[in-house]
């Protein structure tokens, strides 16, 4: 399944270390891959199969013990992916307010997030 080479330049990522979508099983040319981000170590990507649709956020490392890849299946687009990475980063207070509002009931969640 991985047929992945040890770039010394992590746009070189060979596209073979995917051979199929997970999901419905389609070979490689049904697969869209595209870097987001990329750093001396690790390459930030998104995949979409072109036929069932899933797509799929992923990690590539880059290390001397080899090459570790973790993805995940999402429901965002590409561009969402890409607006998400750039925005603003969440931190600790930003859960602990959410926390707070839940657990006083004091706000629609629901209506919040829209």
């Amino acid at each position: 399944m991985f047929n992945l080479s040890f770039p010394t330049n992590n746009i070189n990522i060979d596209k073979n270390f995917m051979s199929k979508c997970p999901v419905c099983g389609a070979k490689q040319d049904f697969l869209e891959m595209s870097i987001i981000e990329d750093t001396n170590n690790d390459s930030f990507i998104y995949i979409k199969c072109k036929k069932c649709f899933v797509s799929f956020i992923g990690i590539v490392n880059f290390n001397p013990m080899g090459i570790s890849i973790v993805s995940f299946a999402t429901d965002l687009q590409k561009s969402e992916v890409i607006k998400f990475r750039k925005g603003d980063r969440v931190n600790e207070d930003d859960i602990l307010d959410i926390h707070q509002v839940l657990k006083n009931k004091k706000i629609d969640f629901i209506k919040m997030m829209k």
